[in-house]
C-alpha cells in the first residue's frame, strides 16, 4: 500500500502517463520475465534444462599467500620449542628465510630446498602450523614442488590434529589443493575430501564452515557422477545446518544451486 501511494504521487507530480506504467510481464522480472537474459540467445541455440548453468562455478576459490615476515617470525619463535632433532641450525634458519622470501615473491623453489621443508613439516602438531603455511605458500608458487600424494598427506594428517590452528591452516591447504587438482579431488572425494567433514566437530565451527564451503564449491567446477553428487549434497547439507547460524550464506547457496543445476536428477 505504501509503495503504491509513493508511485502514484510520483506519477501525478511528474506528469507521467499512467498507461506507460501499466504492467508488462516481459519486464516484470529480470530472471524469469520474457526479456530476461538467455545464454546463447540469438545464436540458434535453445538452452535445455540442466545444461544452462545459471550459477556457473567456473572460477575455483583459493586462499591468499601468507606474509613472509610473519612466517619467519613465528617459525623462528617455535624453533626454540621443538626437540633437538627437529630444531633448525643457524644456517638452516638463514636458508629457511630465503625460502620464505622467495615464495612470497612468487619465485619457484628447487629440489635442494625439499630436505629443509620436510624437516619443518615433521614438527609437533602444536607447533607446526606456520610450517604448514610455508608449505601452502610453496605449493602456490611451485605447484610441482610436492608430489600430489604428498600434498594430500600434509593436509589430511594435519586437519585431523587436535590443534585448532593446525586444523585451520590444513583446511586452507586443502582449499588450494582442490583449486589445483579439482578433477582428481572429485575422483577421490571419499578418501580425501569427505573426511574433512569431521572438522565440523571442532569448536572453531565458523572458520571450518567457511573453508569447507570453498572446498565444496571447487568440487562443483567439474562434472561429477551421480554417486559423487549425492555425497556432495550430503556434505553441503551438513555444512548448511551449522552455517545458517552465521551472517554469510553466499557460498552454500551457490554450491547447492550449481550442483543441482549440474545434476538435474537430484532436484
Amino acid at each position: 500500500w505504501y509503495q503504491r501511494r509513493v508511485a502514484e504521487y510520483i506519477r501525478q507530480n511528474t506528469g507521467i502517463d499512467n498507461k506507460a506504467m501499466e504492467y508488462d510481464p516481459n519486464f516484470s522480472d529480470p530472471y524469469t520475465g520474457g526479456s530476461r537474459h538467455v545464454p546463447d540467445a540469438g545464436q540458434g541455440k535453445s538452452p535445455a534444462l540442466g545444461t544452462t548453468r545459471h550459477f556457473p562455478a567456473t572460477r575455483v576459490l583459493t586462499e591468499n599467500i601468507p606474509d613472509a615476515s610473519k612466517l619467519i617470525k613465528k617459525i623462528t619463535e617455535h624453533n626454540g620449542s621443538v626437540n633437538e632433532n627437529s630444531q633448525l641450525s643457524g644456517d638452516e634458519l638463514a636458508h629457511f628465510e630465503k625460502i620464505a622470501k622467495k615464495t612470497s615473491e612468487g619465485q619457484k623453489l628447487d629440489a635442494g630446498d625439499m630436505e629443509l621443508v620436510a624437516k619443518l613439516l615433521s614438527w609437533d602438531k602444536s607447533l607446526v602450523f606456520p610450517c604448514l603455511d610455508l608449505a601452502r605458500s610453496i605449493n602456490k608458487t611451485s605447484p610441482d614442488f610436492f608430489e600430489l600424494q604428498d600434498k594430500f598427506n600434509i593436509a589430511v594428517t594435519n586437519y585431523k590434529a587436535d590443534s585448532t590452528t593446525c586444523v585451520r591452516v590444513a583446511l586452507r591447504f586443502l582449499v588450494d589443493i582442490t583449486c589445483q587438482h579439482t578433477e582428481y579431488c572429485v575422483q577421490n572425494f571419499v578418501d580425501f575430501i569427505a573426511p574433512a567433514m569431521d572438522c565440523l566437530n571442532t569448536t572453531d565451527k565458523k572458520f571450518v564452515c567457511m573453508s569447507l564451503n570453498k572446498i565444496l564449491h571447487n568440487m562443483t567446477c567439474v562434472e561429477t557422477d551421480q554417486v559423487t553428487s549425492r555425497y556432495l549434497l550430503d556434505c553441503i547439507s551438513k555444512v548448511w545446518v551449522i552455517y545458517h547460524h552465521f551472517h554469510s550464506r553466499y557460498f552454500s547457496y551457490v554450491v547447492i544451486l550449481d550442483l543441482l543445476d549440474e545434476t538435474v536428477i537430484l532436484m
